[in-house]
């Protein structure tokens, strides 16, 4: 490689970059996977107990930290594809960032949600709350 690097008046080689950025993306595809597959765990655990509610905070934290390590990775891969002027990786990388930013907010808005739900029917056992909104026009 020092040897290709050497030769005056040759452009630099870039074949090893373009399988660096698809480590990236394959390593990206597969913390998708994992972060599917945690939320599916999420889902599954009790809420009717402080264990139940703590192994929930981790879970929830653990996929929170696999969408943003997605989202800076894909930003990696990007400069990598923008740097060796490999415009087709550098479009997949964007596509890569727009899905992870995606999929970080619907994970949030889902868990807000689930939580939020969960206040109003908290709220309408102990009878403070009737589970309907009124709205005025």
């Amino acid at each position: 490689m020092q040897e290709v690097n050497k030769k005056i008046g040759q452009p630099p080689h870039k074949a090893d970059r373009r399988f660096q950025i698809e480590a990236f993306f394959l390593s990206l595809e597969l913390r998708f996977k994992i972060a599917q597959v945690a939320q599916t765990r999420l889902e599954d655990i009790s809420r009717a107990d402080e264990d139940g509610r703590a192994h929930r905070r981790l879970w929830h934290a653990f996929v929170q930290f696999i969408y943003e390590s997605c989202i800076r990775d894909a930003r990696k891969a990007l400069d990598l594809a923008e740097k060796s002027s490999a415009s087709r990786m550098a479009a997949r990388a964007n596509v890569h960032i727009i899905r992870a930013t995606l999929e970080a907010f619907r994970f949030d808005v889902v868990s807000d949600r689930d939580e939020l739900s969960r206040t109003i029917a908290k709220k309408g056992r102990s009878g403070g709350c009737t589970g309907y909104v009124h709205v005025t026009s």
